[in-house]
């Protein structure tokens, strides 16, 4: 029997790049175990907003993601009361716009696309260009470049970070990552008394807005609130809330005695040193369990192996896609345990793979779960 060694893993970074065989189709054996702001604001800086659209000479093509203001291509005398604007005092002093092309399905099922653009200015109004003390957010649909039409105004009131970090549970760390939100308000609403929140989450006009609230410019009083979470893998498979507490330490080792020990490796993860042991259960030379020892702590069963993905934001035009391995463990008392490191979910894929492994040695499928955030950064599985 020849079993391939795990150390070609690091050929494999990516779980989409390994083969999944599902349930394998071997002959089964015997005895086989079961294993902001006024009203003079909202109304004068969306028609700027639009000359801005009109104007550009990159607004034609649809292949541009994003552009920046261009002040040659303002016609700053197309704006309606221009006069009332100035005098207000208020100037937007930096614009930068976004464009996606964004689906929609009708009532009877039909399917048509729109393009649309979210507009970023920074409003001075204190007379000083240097500064800025107000960000609003114009979306526009601009299907048609020659006449775009303004969908809503907002103002943004609040900017949020989140730092997660996926604990197992023998509370080691590792796939850390970040996202960000931006809550804002519908200005139509504001203006009528009714301070409706609102969120853009989109990856690159965050990253844009954040840069510009951490510069020397920003007068504006919004601030970046920052939150620190733990989460954990669980049962079943998904990410929840809350660092699970080391169960791993004290967890009592599983009995091998009464089976055939077919071998044994050692591997260092990205979470870890493993010792990876494969058993026969029925004494032939498959192997039909695989056991695991973490940093020498107790031997415990592998009984699943997950390489995962985390979707956030799944709506916006490039949904944030967090790749995350789970690994579930027995203990002797039966109870489970997990670990989260991909480099030790794509070596147990490839032994999961090898001809010599038992189709059933344990369960290995890929998941992939949706999920939106709360404003303080509890994460909410939506599938």
């Amino acid at each position: 029997m020849t079993i391939r060694p795990v150390a070609s893993v690091s050929l494999v970074n990516r779980y989409n790049q390994l083969n999944f065989e599902g349930n394998k189709k071997k002959k089964q054996p015997q005895n086989n175990h079961n294993g902001v702001s006024n009203t003079i604001s909202h109304k004068l800086a969306v028609p700027l907003a639009a000359t801005i659209i009109a104007m550009s000479p990159m607004s034609s093509s649809a292949s541009n993601r994003y552009f920046d203001r261009i002040e040659d291509n303002v016609e700053l005398r197309e704006i309606n009361d221009l006069d009332k604007y100035e005098q207000s005092g208020r100037k937007i002093i930096n614009t930068k716009g976004y464009r996606f092309e964004k689906t929609y399905q009708k009532a009877n099922g039909e399917i048509y696309t729109k393009n649309e653009t979210r507009l970023i200015n920074f409003v001075s109004t204190d007379n000083d260009d240097s500064t800025f003390e107000e960000i609003n957010v114009a979306f526009f649909d601009d299907t048609d470049k020659a006449n775009p039409k303004l969908l809503k105004t907002y103002d943004l009131k609040d900017f949020a970070v989140y730092n997660y970090t996926i604990v197992s549970s023998d509370n080691s760390a590792s796939n850390k990552f970040s996202l960000q939100q931006m809550f804002v308000n519908d200005t139509d609403q504001e203006d009528k008394g009714n301070f409706t929140r609102d969120v853009i989450s989109e990856k690159e006009i965050c990253k844009f807005v954040r840069s510009e609230l951490e510069s020397p410019r920003n007068n504006s009083g919004i601030k970046i609130t920052t939150y620190d979470r733990k989460i954990r893998p669980a049962s079943s498979y998904d990410l929840q809330n809350v660092a699970p507490a080391n169960t791993m330490k004290d967890a009592p080792s599983c009995d091998y005695s009464k089976y055939k020990r077919l071998g044994s490796q050692d591997y260092k993860g990205k979470n870890g040193n493993y010792n990876i042991t494969y058993y026969s259960i029925t004494g032939a030379d498959e192997i039909e369990l695989v056991s695991l020892k973490k940093d020498g702590g107790p031997a415990l069963t592998v009984r699943a192996n997950i390489p995962a993905k985390a979707t956030f934001f799944a709506k916006d035009s490039a949904p944030q896609i967090i790749e995350y391995g789970i690994v579930e463990l027995k203990d002797g008392d039966e109870k489970k345990h997990y670990i989260s490191d991909m480099d030790l979910t794509n070596a147990l894929t490839i032994i999961y793979n090898d001809p010599a492994s038992c189709y059933n040695v344990f369960t290995c499928k890929p998941g992939n779960k949706e999920y939106d955030v709360t404003p303080k950064g509890a994460i909410v599985p939506l599938n």
